[in-house]
């Protein structure tokens, strides 16, 4: 058991191939230690070993947050790391916030930042993201404009994962109408992204036909009326087959 300062020193003196075996043993059966072993790592070790050991002191923090509440300067740890590390790194980095955010809630920067990223190539990311929104109380315009924007992704649990969390957080065709006319978003969706849009939210036909006429009745440009209008008169035929 590490237990005292001179431990923790003895600890950090050790080669980065030693201190990686260490943390992997610990996260086999982890304890309210790892919190103390986890700030003293990041606090004291060399920049060249921090590096080396990140991935799995990244591990340890989501394992921790099983037992307790990750303070602050955790989460922030994590969050600069994410804004800083490659693909790799960062897939773990949500696979932790992800285990953080089943137990609490992350605060409007963390979110910000991870939203992001959604539109990245690299698809376990997305994902990730995805599922951690999903454990989210609620989301500011910005995340949800960033969630509605992913199409060009049409991995299958990608889709599925946007169209829960969209139906969750937009619960009105006025919320939607809103939305999309706020500083003119309609105009950067594509008719793949409004599709999605449509088969997230609508359950009715009839919330369906008053989204339809404030597109009509809006000042947004004839061109994307067109293409918005024949997405719902195709969707509208499709509807009554799916309730």
């Amino acid at each position: 058991m590490i237990s005292n300062n001179n431990n923790f020193k003895a600890l950090v003196k050790k080669k980065s191939e030693e201190i990686n075996k260490f943390l992997i043993e610990r996260s086999k059966n982890p304890n309210f230690e790892l919190k103390y072993i986890i700030d003293y790592l990041i606090s004291n070790l060399s920049t060249e070993k921090l590096k080396n050991v990140k991935i799995n002191l990244i591990y340890l923090i989501g394992k921790l947050s099983q037992l307790e509440i990750i303070d602050n300067e955790l989460i922030q740890f994590l969050t600069k790391q994410f804004q800083i590390s490659d693909k790799w790194e960062r897939r773990e980095i949500t696979k932790s916030f992800k285990i953080i955010s089943k137990n609490q809630q992350l605060d409007k920067e963390i979110i910000n930042v991870l939203a992001s990223s959604l539109q990245e190539d690299y698809v376990p990311i997305v994902k990730n993201i995805l599922k951690i929104f999903q454990n989210a109380s609620r989301l500011n315009k910005k995340t949800i404009k960033n969630i509605i924007r992913i199409s060009k992704c049409r991995d299958q649990e990608v889709i599925e994962l946007k169209k829960r969390i969209l139906h969750k957080v937009i619960t009105s065709e006025k919320l939607l109408f809103n939305l999309l006319d706020n500083k003119n978003f309609y105009k950067r969706l594509d008719k793949i992204s409004f599709r999605d849009i449509l088969i997230s939210i609508f359950r009715e036909i009839g919330k369906l036909e008053a989204f339809k006429n404030r597109i009509k009745n809006s000042n947004w440009s004839d061109n994307r009326k067109t293409i918005f209008l024949d997405e719902i008169a195709i969707f509208q035929k499709i509807l009554p087959k799916v309730l």
